[in-house]
């Protein structure tokens, strides 16, 4: 008679790494649908953040600041402490700021915040992911007549 032997044999441990990697499979691109979006996320909060911090910005050092969102998602602010909100001026010092990694802006404006507090400018950016498009829009836009900025998803 035998003893009684302990363990799997190679078959069940065959068909548990093919259970394993089928799960895996279905598992990825959701995954990966889901991380894309939280970048995206990410950024548009980024962009978001900074568009309050030169706001007030302007406020605290009597300046005038201009945002730039270029196509590629390059940031770019420009400041003068001379310029006045009624009149028109053009960039001289724009340095870049930052670059959002993961997202896009195909349509993008120019805020520009005054030092006493008021905007100029369209102020309304689009932010989509840069590998895939389809996974929602984030919008930031200038409340009508205001300076206070909103951050929305859309699909």
């Amino acid at each position: 008679m035998r003893d009684h032997l302990k363990g799997f044999s190679i078959l069940e441990l065959l068909v548990v790494v093919a259970i394993v990697a089928i799960m895996a499979g279905v598992a990825y691109p959701n995954f990966m649908k889901w991380y894309m979006k939280k970048e995206l996320h990410a950024d548009a909060l980024k962009l978001f953040d900074y568009l309050r911090e030169v706001q007030q910005l302007s406020q605290n050092n009597n300046a005038w600041y201009r945002i730039r969102v270029t196509g590629s998602g390059e940031v770019f602010v420009d400041y003068d402490k001379e310029a006045r909100c009624d009149s028109n001026w053009t960039a001289t010092n724009e340095t870049l700021e930052f670059k959002l990694e993961n997202s896009t802006v195909p349509y993008w404006s120019q805020p520009e915040f005054c030092s006493d507090g008021s905007c100029r400018g369209d102020g309304t950016f689009k932010l989509k992911h840069r590998e895939d498009s389809n996974l929602g829009t984030y919008t930031i836009t200038r409340t009508t007549g205001g300076c206070l900025f909103k951050l929305e998803k859309e699909n």
